[in-house]
């Protein structure tokens, strides 16, 4: 599963912006209560691939 994610890297992060300027379009409102959350999930998912990377 992760080399099929990882072969589809670029698609799978293009789908997401996608999706999310979807919602910021469609939804303005939720899409600025989700971008107060959007910094602390960054945080937390970079700290997850540092801890990853140690484990290696």
């Amino acid at each position: 599963m992760r080399d099929q994610m990882e072969r589809h890297q670029s698609w799978i992060y293009l789908a997401f912006i996608l999706a999310g300027l979807a919602v910021g379009i469609a939804l303005p409102d939720t899409a600025s209560r989700l971008e107060a959350g959007l910094w602390p999930l960054l945080g937390v998912l970079g700290s997850s691939q540092k801890t990853e990377n140690k484990a290696r």
